[in-house]
């Protein structure tokens, strides 16, 4: 069972891509991404923590060879860097 708290599964998704379990560390971050769209948007306004989550997930998805998924999985956060510029 996968905890609530979103900081914990980012850090757990990262053990598991520097332990070579990509589909795990795919599972928290796509978890991660479940539990912020009920949150509100001060809720996950720490921008830091979405771009590493963004970040594994990319890395997640090269480590099962599925690179076009990967390179389009950091298409969300092309508006967010506009906005941070």
């Amino acid at each position: 069972k996968s905890p609530p708290d979103t900081r914990i599964l980012s850090n757990r998704a990262e053990c598991f891509l520097q332990g070579h379990l990509p589909h795990a560390a795919l599972v928290d971050c796509q978890r991660i991404f479940e539990i912020n769209q009920t949150r509100t948007n001060e809720e996950n306004s720490d921008a830091t923590m979405t771009w590493k989550v963004f970040y594994r997930r990319m890395r997640a998805l090269i480590g099962l060879q599925r690179y076009d998924e990967a390179k389009l999985s950091v298409d969300p956060l092309l508006p967010r860097a506009d906005d941070s510029t």
